[in-house]
């Protein structure tokens, strides 16, 4: 899991303000909050209208996908039935 750390730019509500900094949109960082994946000042926040102030630190946590693909390779796999 990858983790990106931003500082507050502004005062307030935590979903506008990491949105804002972090260019995601507002939806994706309230589905991340309400996730667990967001710290402020080294807490786990679970509310995105959590208040944030002026240079706090913010902690946003990235899960990587893994590729269904590999090198271009793609393999089918059957089932009889019967």
């Amino acid at each position: 899991m990858e983790k990106k750390i931003f500082k507050a730019d502004s005062d307030g509500r935590l979903d506008v303000v990491l949105s804002s900094i972090s260019q995601l949109s507002r939806s994706q960082v309230s589905k991340s909050i309400k996730s667990l994946l967001v710290e402020v000042n080294g807490k786990v926040i679970d509310s995105p209208s959590f208040k944030v102030q002026k240079e706090d630190e913010i902690i946003l946590s990235i899960e990587e996908k893994k590729r269904a693909v590999s090198e271009g390779k793609c393999e089918t796999r059957f089932r009889l039935q019967g």
